[in-house]
């Protein structure tokens, strides 16, 4: 009697992880990429829990799998696109394509991405105008002598470090 108790409580444990396994961790059958592991997604295939870069994850998976694939980390599924294209389709679409809460809201809850209403209006209000035409225009030529710099120091360190990707983007970027 215990023994047969135990089995069918096993075997109904083994259903519902066979449940949730196929119901939320499968393959969009248009979008290519890794298949995910039970609640872990991609982290054990990619390495990420290994101490594998994040970045030199990325750029494995896209030159196997192209431009556009999905990537999930953990339970959570990602669509990764590469390309301006691909970006300008998602803003030009925001109606479509814009959860903030779900993507953004967690990360940057006071960000300009992820709030909504009467906040992101007062906050829009004051940022947007800095980048109208008129406003980027008259500094044009000092962002092209900083972009200019900034991709003469990536040739150099590229050319140092034999076509490592450059992982620090954003410090070069703060310091330029």
């Amino acid at each position: 009697m215990l023994l047969t108790t135990i089995i069918l409580l096993l075997l109904l444990i083994f259903t519902i992880c066979f449940y949730f396994k196929r119901k939320y961790f499968t393959l969009s059958r248009s979008v290519p990429g890794l298949s995910p592991h039970f609640l872990l997604g991609n982290l054990l295939q990619t390495g990420c829990l290994t101490g594998e870069s994040y970045i030199n994850i990325q750029a494995n998976l896209k030159k196997k799998y192209g431009d556009i694939y999905q990537y999930w980390l953990g339970p959570y599924r990602y669509y990764v696109f590469n390309k301006a294209e691909h970006a300008q389709h998602v803003f030009n679409n925001k109606h479509i394509y814009d959860l903030p809460n779900l993507t953004f809201g967690t990360q940057f809850p006071l960000g300009l991405v992820s709030i909504k209403g009467a906040t992101y209006r007062r906050h829009a209000r004051i940022i947007l105008p800095m980048f109208k035409k008129a406003n980027v225009v008259q500094h044009l030529d000092i962002i092209i002598d900083c972009t200019d710099k900034l991709i003469h120091l990536w040739k150099n360190q590229n050319e140092q470090q034999e076509n490592k990707l450059n992982t620090n983007i954003i410090q070069q970027s703060k310091n330029l």
